[in-house]
């Protein structure tokens, strides 16, 4: 897979959710886990465009979300959205056909050309630096007009591995490293996350030359298919333990 494979560390969650119900909880929760995810990859097949949809809504608020939680911004659903939306909106506006061709792939239908104005997608920039302007200033000002900027101008696919991959997999890793919660807090941060993505990759790559023989596809299709359906398939997991984690904390 693309980027680091933050949700290595659902794990920790698990356990400080967990541990203390059931003396099983890990076998439990790795179960639950891997039924999920091929529950999520097996609606994929079944209802692409549902789900292709649904990844959207779920990756808008994950990716607003964590960026309030971790910037210790005021939560409210406008800055949840407008900041979650960025990754989402903007490679769709400046590259529309391009995305367009990725969502066809993913599928498994042609949709028709959409011709958006230059002048429509400048205007919303100008909006989405506008209401910035207004709502922070400073150094996370400065970063989101580069998050918008990089997201608008680079192709599709570069702009999301450098979000995913070198923004949010990242931080997410770090903030989650140093959290008190950590189980693998023992192992140094570089060796661990050396670690898995070397599993990844090794796992993506058997993965990708097993799809390749079976099945009549090219390099390209079998990338994009397999970095967002696979991205589906382990977020829907993520984000129901994150938001059972949520609803646990305002509890206790």
């Amino acid at each position: 897979m693309f980027g680091i494979p933050h949700g290595f560390y659902d794990y920790s969650i698990a356990k400080k959710l967990y541990e203390k119900k059931s003396s099983n909880w890990l076998s439990k929760f790795t179960s639950i886990y891997i039924i999920t995810i091929l529950i999520s990859l097996a609606f994929w097949n079944i209802f692409p465009l549902a789900s292709l949809i649904i990844f959207l809504g779920i990756s808008l608020y994950h990716f607003g979300y964590e960026e309030v939680i971790y910037n210790n911004l005021k939560r409210s659903f406008i800055k949840v959205f407008m900041i979650g939306s960025i990754p989402i909106i903007f490679p769709f506006l400046f590259y529309t056909n391009e995305v367009l061709k990725l969502f066809s792939i993913l599928i498994g239908t042609n949709l028709p050309s959409i011709e958006i104005g230059n002048e429509i997608s400048l205007l919303l920039l100008f909006f989405y630096i506008l209401y910035f302007y207004f709502i922070y200033k400073g150094l996370y000002l400065m970063q989101i007009i580069g998050y918008l900027l990089v997201l608008a101008f680079l192709p599709p696919l570069i702009s999301f591995v450098f979000y995913f991959c070198f923004v949010h997999s990242t931080r997410h890793v770090i903030d989650s490293y140093y959290s008190r919660d950590n189980i693998f807090k023992k192992y140094h941060l570089l060796t661990l996350t050396f670690t898995m993505a070397l599993i990844s990759l090794i796992i993506s790559f058997v993965f990708g030359v097993y799809m390749l023989e079976a099945f009549d596809m090219s390099i390209e299709v079998l990338t994009i298919k397999y970095i967002f359906i696979g991205l589906f398939c382990l977020t829907v997991p993520h984000i129901l333990l994150s938001l059972i984690s949520l609803n646990q904390s305002k509890i206790t």
